[in-house]
């Protein structure tokens, strides 16, 4: 789009605007010749995470994990860590781009 070779595109918003970040930090996007808008919202999906009851215990380490989970989250939710994410185009501090969306939930303990 920025080189004018397309009119549109279609891609997850948070990828766009990470995207659209890192063009505008390296200068290879300037809003001031023409500005890129987000159109309109085409789908939302949900992630869920599951877990299994019919493991016979194969996952040891499945009853602390879950415990811990729920506990990060619900860390994360009062002291309003989620809501920043949420109103984030980018994970908030510092990214390495190979770990863009993997942050680590378990690992602040």
């Amino acid at each position: 789009m920025i080189s004018g070779r397309i009119d549109g595109y279609i891609n997850d918003k948070n990828a766009m605007l990470w995207e659209l970040k890192r063009l505008k930090d390296n200068g290879e996007y300037d809003p001031s010749k023409g500005e890129l808008v987000i159109a309109c919202d085409i789908s939302k999906e949900q992630g869920y995470l599951g877990f299994t009851n019919r493991d016979n215990g194969a996952f040891g380490y499945k009853d602390d994990f879950i415990k811990q989970y729920i506990a990060v989250i619900k860390e994360m939710k009062a002291n309003g860590e989620i809501e920043t994410i949420l109103n984030s185009p980018r994970p908030p501090g510092p990214v390495r781009p190979w770990s863009l969306w993997r942050w680590p939930l378990l690992s602040r303990r």
